[in-house]
């Protein structure tokens, strides 16, 4: 399909094109770049791709919202051009683009992943969604058409696309729910991140510029590459590893900051006297905090593998159990029947089959054993 690759670069050229008029503007003393710049290259990106190899409107709605941005960029650089040069006056088509885009981003949380509503009460949602940011579209380019903006209800019914993801999943397939998964990761992520940088970031500014710019990445590209994934199922299932990676580390991190702090306080207060304020309580508690990453990082793993992945963690637990056993059983058909047993309480295949060779290789092979 040729056509989503069209847009995509002609997005680029208008991407391209602002870049220019921003640092042709900054050098004159104008305004910078609006925020909706850096959305444009996942979006647009992972809308193409998706558009080109899937018939999922969801491709579409990204590569639509990548290239709203691009051209709402283009035409805000435009207009404080104007003003540079003395051309005072607001743009119709400027103006029509913010609630735009607001569409499309309210689309594709609303008909995430199948590019469709999951009901019918979904459907009637879609259709207020449509009409109440039509109306907002319209009257932002044409004021003097009167047209009632509908902005409270406008944000109602974003509100409500941006919770539809939850809804779908209740009744959703196993692979639609691990769909849904990818996104949710991305959204909680960034949400997480930010409430940290919120509540953080008074006390301490430097952690609250970590989470604040994990909450930017997540939204400019976290969300379109958790979709991009989850559409085109890319290693749709190694989301579970994803998630567990990230439980352990973001436990570990505050784990070993908490240590580190208090070993630092306490060193402190132990060795000032001897010391003098040298650098010694820093340098000890560091290399205390390095001794402590292997151990809690067990540790955190295991609490996380047994609150969040019971069954992972039970067959983790059965394997170490069968191999303590196989170290001290030399009987072969009783360890092919407890191999047996073991592959199938921690797998779940549909059968299984043991083949057993004779030490002599030139032999032949024993019968298997299948249960």
């Amino acid at each position: 399909r040729v056509a989503p690759w069209l847009v995509l670069a002609a997005t680029f050229v208008v991407l391209a094109a602002s870049i220019v008029m921003g640092v042709y503007l900054g050098r004159r003393g104008g305004g910078g770049f609006t925020p909706h710049i850096f959305f444009v290259p996942g979006y647009a990106v992972v809308g193409a791709i998706i558009a080109a190899r899937t018939r999922n409107m969801m491709g579409w709605l990204l590569l639509g919202f990548g290239a709203l941005c691009a051209a709402s960029t283009f035409f805000f650089l435009l207009i404080e051009l104007g003003e540079l040069s003395g051309k005072h006056g607001d743009n119709p088509i400027a103006a029509a683009l913010w609630p735009t885009m607001y569409l499309f981003f309210g689309l594709v949380l609303l008909l995430f992943p199948t590019g469709a509503p999951a009901n019918q009460f979904w459907r009637v949602v879609l259709w207020i969604t449509l009409g109440s940011w039509g109306l907002a579209i319209v009257g932002q380019a044409v004021p003097a058409a009167n047209v009632p903006i509908m902005i409270p209800v406008a944000v109602v019914s974003l509100m409500a696309c941006a919770v539809a993801p939850i809804f779908r999943r209740r009744h959703a397939s196993t692979e639609l729910r691990e769909q849904l998964r990818w996104l949710a990761f991305a959204l909680g992520l960034g949400v997480v991140a930010a409430v940290v940088a919120i509540l953080g970031g008074r006390s301490y500014p430097s952690l609250g510029q970590v989470a604040g710019s994990i909450a930017v990445l997540s939204a400019i590209v976290g969300i379109p590459v958790a979709v991009g994934i989850a559409i085109t199922r890319y290693h749709l299932y190694d989301i579970g590893v994803i998630v567990n990676r990230t439980l352990v580390y973001l436990a570990l991190t505050i784990s070993l900051a908490a240590a580190y702090l208090m070993s630092v306080v306490i060193l402190e207060t132990v060795l000032d006297p001897l010391t003098h304020g040298s650098d010694v309580a820093v340098a000890g508690s560091t290399l205390a905090v390095a001794a402590l990453f292997g151990p809690f990082r067990r540790r955190i793993q295991k609490i996380i593998d047994r609150r969040f992945y019971r069954s992972r963690y039970d067959a983790a637990r059965t394997i170490d159990t069968f191999t303590a056993r196989l170290r001290n059983e030399f009987d072969l058909p009783t360890v092919s029947r407890e191999l047996v047993g073991v592959i199938s309480e921690t797998v779940h295949p549909a059968h299984v089959s043991l083949w057993l060779r004779d030490r002599n290789l030139a032999g032949p092979a024993t019968p298997p054993t299948q249960t």
